[in-house]
């Protein structure tokens, strides 16, 4: 709790908007990456995903299937979406101005320095992940979205701008995965996880899915893309109907995709979309046309799924 009201003020002073505001955006970008419906979309031009975005009257048709119940039952971020704007003004505006006037005798420079410009260059600094992160850089990790991993808007953003990973991986906790990678937040993440109760529990893409994701990667660009593939496809997996999964699989952690019964509970929590949307089609419910249609889906989540198939329908 104190590390989340910590984290909740300085929200406020990066003047960007509440947390549910945020996180509610963020997550249609990674739901819908390079749509319609992503909020700044790189495919709508540089200056769009960088800011022109917010010069633009918001419609957002598929917003309504982001899941916001984690964010309404929470009351720090309930409290704080509610005071959002007073909270920003003094924290961000206020708290500077009197800095200035205690430390150095000019109120006048603390809230010129220490808040108009720290909050524009902040404001840049998040619109350059937004637009240059999916500009220039390496993809190492993926080559599903336009996102991209760029040393120096990493020692920008302390660690974001290895934005490539972060699209691929988007519930691991770190940015930046290499030991000389330049990510603070996630050895800040890590030391209050490793020394403090404030951290309980971190995410972790095992070492096996990364080299697989890299693997997909090398492979797209090889003269063998067409013929090989990271997963054995051959595997014989018993066939049966969709009434006989339906009955064995009731209420189990089970959906059905693409003609596939898929076992779904080992990796149920680390969905970046959360559980709720697989626990929709839990009892071996055809989960075909959300998996397809409703969500931007990686060759990652893609080898998942492969990988989790236990049955055939025939």
């Amino acid at each position: 709790m104190p590390l989340r009201i910590v984290l909740a003020i300085m929200g406020t002073m990066a003047f960007q908007g509440s947390i549910k505001w945020w996180v509610i955006r963020h997550r249609l970008h990674h739901r819908y990456t390079d749509t319609d419906s992503d909020p700044y979309s790189a495919e709508k031009g540089l200056f769009h995903s960088h800011m022109g975005w917010i010069f633009v009257k918001p419609h957002y048709p598929k917003l309504k299937l982001i899941d916001k119940s984690d964010l309404n039952a929470d009351i720090i971020v309930r409290l704080q979406h509610k005071f959002f704007l007073p909270m920003s003004l003094l924290y961000g505006f206020v708290l500077p101005a009197i800095i200035g006037k205690l430390w150095f005798n000019d109120a006048w420079m603390g809230l010129l320095w220490g808040g108009m410009v720290a909050r524009i260059a902040i404001w840049h600094c998040t619109f350059l992940i937004n637009s240059l992160a999916h500009y220039i850089g390496d993809q190492f990790y993926s080559t599903d979205v336009s996102a991209r991993g760029n040393f120096i808007l990493a020692m920008l953003t302390n660690g974001e701008g290895f934005h490539n990973y972060h699209h691929a991986f988007p519930c691991d906790y770190r940015n930046g995965i290499k030991a000389l990678d330049w990510d603070p937040t996630k050895w800040i993440v890590y030391l209050l996880h490793q020394y403090t109760a404030l951290v309980p529990s971190i995410r972790k893409i095992s070492a096996r899915d990364i080299d697989r994701a890299r693997a997909r990667v090398a492979l797209s660009h090889s003269p063998l893309a067409g013929y090989a593939r990271t997963t054995d496809m051959n595997v014989d997996l018993p066939r049966m109907t969709l009434a006989e999964a339906k009955k064995q699989f009731m209420d189990k952690p089970v959906v059905v995709i693409e003609g596939y019964v898929v076992e779904v509970g080992a990796y149920a929590e680390e969905h970046p979309g959360g559980e709720g949307l697989l626990r929709a089609h839990y009892g071996a419910g055809d989960a075909t046309k959300a998996f397809l249609k409703l969500n931007n889906h990686t060759a990652h989540a893609r080898g998942l799924v492969e990988d989790f198939r236990i049955a055939e329908i025939v």
